[in-house]
């Protein structure tokens, strides 16, 4: 069933605070399922699969919930739905890939932390990347301010200078195409334009960085 597994080449990237052994991965899944309405039997489930330097995980079933676009005051309209969750571990980092299905947060705290924002920079895009697409999102309160603002370009390295960017802008996505390769890149509390240095080829390359709390 694993095989039949379709996702796209993004994902929620963590660092680990702890080792993370077999049995807390067995429980996260029960817990999983637990919270969710009308489980099925599981579509695939797999636990601590070795891959060359990496081991993966993955859970997929189908279960019930309300529909998002109605609001039955008997709540006794229901949509079926399917989930998956596919956790990839790699040294001390964790690619999640997932879709209807979620970590609880109280996992997430214990065994998750934030990935350092230098790391984050350096781990995508090959040093002769150009960078296409950039889309910033204010997080001023002010409600005159622009919420979002995208850049784009064939080349903005040649258009926009790298010390360029407002320091109210905390999140950054850039689009980079190298050949036919499309990736993204998630840059936290300032502003990139074009990479810089050596780039880190690991795990991540070519995938959607995020950081959750």
């Amino acid at each position: 069933m694993i095989d039949w597994l379709r996702t796209a080449k993004s994902a929620h990237f963590q660092a680990k605070a702890k080792r993370l052994p077999k049995k807390a991965v067995v429980d996260l899944f029960r817990t999983i399922r637990q919270n969710s309405e009308a489980p099925s039997n599981n579509i695939f489930l797999h636990v601590k699969e070795p891959l060359g330097h990496a081991s993966w995980s993955a859970l997929a079933f189908l279960y019930e919930r309300d529909p998002a676009f109605l609001d039955s005051p008997d709540g006794d309209v229901k949509e079926r739905v399917c989930g998956f969750l596919l956790l990839v571990e790699h040294r001390d980092y964790v690619a999640l890939f997932k879709s209807n299905l979620d970590v609880p947060s109280e996992f997430k705290t214990e065994y998750f932390q934030r990935i350092g924002i230098d790391r984050m920079e350096a781990a995508i895009a090959r040093a002769d990347a150009t960078f296409e697409q950039i889309r910033l999102r204010n997080m001023a309160t002010s409600k005159h301010a622009f919420r979002n603002k995208t850049l784009e370009a064939n080349d903005l390295q040649s258009v926009v200078g790298p010390a360029g960017g407002n320091v109210t802008y905390r999140e950054v996505i850039a689009s980079a195409e190298v050949g036919i390769t499309t990736l993204r890149l998630l840059i936290l509390e300032r502003f990139l334009c074009a990479p810089t240095g050596q780039v880190t080829e690991n795990l991540f390359s070519g995938l959607c960085l995020s950081s959750i709390c």
